[in-house]
């Protein structure tokens, strides 16, 4: 294709969409930047109002830093308005949707999408999330976890969410904005996954008043608070499981998948310890989530307040072989949480594509492995979860191209709606996979990796101990929750790779608009070299990471988000690239084997 399309670019950010977030009957203008010199004779912004098709010509509404923003504006006559661009040259017509460029017309799987009146939790695009496994964290011990085969989750290391609030200094000096906790509520296990009971703060943690101190902490620090909860399944000490089992005749019974005159019952993934939940019962959703004081409504409330909810399994909530009630649930589920506190996170566990989630009614944001996690794990070699689990495909050689990250990334964004890039949870470690420095991958692949995460579009989230080079092992996820090692915690701290690499970017993520409300787009994925940028219309970040064994030389089109020659760059790490600029809008760099560079620039104002 030819070389001015690389330019062409749009999304739902403040840059390209006025205003972002628009209500029902309002009029919003929708932008698109393109090379000044671009081949381009007419662009059409094409809607499809009330079923019919419609081409509304673009024109040019000013000139800056070598591009021009072509504009057109349409009203929001439905609660969901898909567009396209079509670009027009002497003897081509390009489209341009979510997914790239094509020279045929494409379907709409990849428009652009505006959702009328949708609430966003704006707060989640500017945050640095630090999850935390309480039993794990603070006011434990320096022993080593137990293997799986000696303790079976039940190797208790004292953890407390004072422990926690004690630590909100350290948080805030690493840069930490939101605090994710695994599941705290009453449970035998040290995971709490397989809860007793949902109405109360287990114990050992510390209980309600504990919850309520760290929350007011928190938010007395500007921080937010999110919990993670499985409404799937319960585990078997509780009140409700125990009445459902010693009772036939009890509502409890009705709770869960127990075949008829028998104490068989339906347990999550096979395992007898965690009996899933059966929500055609009526009682069971007014407990979880109907009623004023619920258990999802009771702890947003005060004195908790919380500031969302991450819900375990939630792919597989209120779906198998006798039910399939999933969606309206999540639905009903997103109603009740919202009514409780507009700006609430509704973060979900998935694994795979969950595109269909995002699309206004369910989900904000699931724990994006699909879009990245996995993604990053497979480029560095560290293999991919579900493919490591199957014997031939765990097998099978292939190395990932810097051409597949594009793809993935891209497919994975591409059919949601902007907002929900926004909302994304970008991470590649947590308390369900091995930490990626744990792997065979070298410290250069591995602060790639950080940096990448860091600008993505979306929230990164930091596993617990990560900027202190946690030890632990892979095999199992003992390893993956060893206790917080404070002994680390020095007046040299500063000074080590880890946390100085953590410390800067989280700092930076809060500080730079581009990293919080900016657009994101890959200016190079070849060669084994990604080049992603985030800009604004003041300023920009841009990643160049080299994946080769061996120094390269490439040249990025840093010009296509608007840097030139005279907007000036800066490493933010302070490394001294090698690298000039070829012409006014591309720079040639020279990468060393596995090199990471971080460059920021600020665009000239007015500039042509």
């Amino acid at each position: 294709m030819e070389k001015w399309l690389e330019s062409v670019y749009s999304d739902g950010s403040p840059q390209f969409v006025v205003p972002p977030l628009p209500k029902m009957k309002e009029r919003v203008s929708i932008r698109l930047q393109v090379y000044n010199d671009a081949k381009v004779r007419h662009i059409f912004l094409r809607t499809v109002p009330n079923g019919a098709e419609c081409l509304t010509e673009m024109h040019p509404l000013k000139e800056t830093n070598g591009l021009t923003i072509y504009e057109a504006s349409i009203e929001m006559t439905e609660p969901r308005m898909n567009y396209q661009f079509h670009l027009v040259t002497e003897d081509t017509i390009y489209y341009y949707t979510q997914n790239g460029i094509t020279t045929y017309i494409p379907d709409h799987t990849y428009d652009f999408v505006l959702l009328a009146d949708y609430v966003q939790p704006e707060w989640v695009k500017s945050q640095v999330f630090y999850q935390i496994f309480p039993e794990r964290f603070c006011n434990g011990t320096d022993q080593w976890p137990m293997e799986y085969d000696d303790e079976h989750k039940l190797d208790f290391y004292g953890g407390t969410l004072d422990g926690i609030r004690e630590k909100i200094p350290y948080l805030k000096e690493l840069g930490v904005t939101a605090v994710y906790l695994n599941p705290i509520f009453e449970a035998p296990s040290t995971h709490k996954y397989d809860c007793s009971d949902y109405t109360k703060v287990d114990a050992g943690f510390g209980g309600d008043e504990a919850l309520a101190r760290l929350s007011k902490a928190l938010h007395e620090n500007g921080m937010k608070l999110v919990l993670d909860i499985s409404i799937n399944h319960t585990g078997t000490q509780g009140p409700w499981f125990q009445k459902a089992l010693h009772d036939k005749n009890s509502m409890e019974r009705g709770f869960y998948f127990f075949e008829a005159d028998s104490d068989e019952y339906k347990g999550w993934a096979g395992y007898k310890s965690l009996p899933v939940l059966d929500y055609r019962n009526e009682e069971l959703r007014n407990r979880i989530y109907r009623d004023k004081h619920s258990v999802l409504r009771k702890w947003l409330q005060p004195p908790y307040s919380i500031d969302g909810w991450r819900f375990d399994v939630a792919d597989v909530f209120a779906r198998n072989d006798e039910i399939q009630l999933n969606r309206p649930l999540w639905r009903e589920i997103r109603t009740a949480i919202r009514e409780e506190n507009p700006q609430a996170y509704i973060l979900a566990e998935d694994w795979g594509d969950c595109g269909t989630y995002m699309q206004g009614d369910e989900w904000d944001a699931p724990m994006n492995y699909f879009g990245f996690g996995r993604i990053i794990r497979q480029y560095l070699g560290a293999g991919d979860l579900f493919g490591m689990r199957n014997e031939i495909i765990r097998n099978v050689p292939y190395r990932m191209t810097a051409e597949d990250v594009e793809a993935r990334v891209r497919q994975h964004l591409a059919k949601i709606p902007f907002v929900f890039w926004q909302n994304q949870f970008n991470l590649f470690d947590s308390h369900d996979v091995s930490r990626l420095h744990h792997e065979n991958v070298d410290w250069e692949s591995y602060r790639g990796a950080v940096i990448f995460q860091f600008m993505m579009i979306g929230t990164p989230s930091v596993y617990y101990g990560d900027e202190l080079e946690i030890e632990g092992w892979t095999e199992n996820d003992g390893g993956f929750r060893a206790p917080m090692p404070w002994n680390r915690v020095n007046e040299n701290l500063h000074e080590t790779p880890f946390y100085h690499l953590y410390q800067t970017l989280s700092h930076r993520k809060c500080e730079y608009s581009s990293l919080c409300e900016g657009s994101m787009k890959f200016l190079c994925a070849e060669k084994q070299v990604i080049a992603l940028a985030r800009f604004d219309e003041t300023q920009a970040h841009v990643m160049v990471m080299n994946h080769n064994d061996t120094e390269i030389t490439m040249t990025i089109p840093f010009g296509a988000i608007g840097l030139t020659k005279e907007c000036g760059l800066e490493e933010v790490f302070a490394e001294e690239p090698k690298c000039q600029w070829s012409d006014d809008r591309n720079l040639t760099i020279t990468i060393p084997a596995h090199k990471t560079y971080l460059f920021y620039g600020q665009k000239m104002q007015g500039g042509n």
